[in-house]
């Protein structure tokens, strides 16, 4: 490789760097898929994200939802604190 090539290279792995490191952490709403785990209420399922089983998720759309069911997950201000079930997918 040239010195050109390796010092474009070097640029573009610290600028795609910094920006995903800058979107993971941006204050919008993110949506992820999730699948539901568990039914405890009408408006409270554990779901699964990312490999990780997240208890009690509030849904409040007035429809019931069944085990195994791919849903949108919402996380206001990506603040996952705040997440909700946004809708079946």
């Amino acid at each position: 490789m040239s010195a050109k090539t390796d010092i474009q290279d070097t640029i573009w792995n610290a600028v795609n760097k910094s920006l995903s490191k800058a979107l993971k952490n941006i204050n919008c709403d993110k949506t992820v898929d999730g699948k539901i785990l568990k039914v405890n209420s009408s408006t409270s399922y554990d779901v699964l994200i990312n490999g990780d089983t997240i208890t009690g998720v509030p849904f409040t759309l007035g429809t019931t939802l069944n085990i195994m069911d791919t849903v949108w997950i919402r996380y206001p201000c990506n603040n996952r604190k705040n997440m909700y079930i946004d809708r079946k997918k």
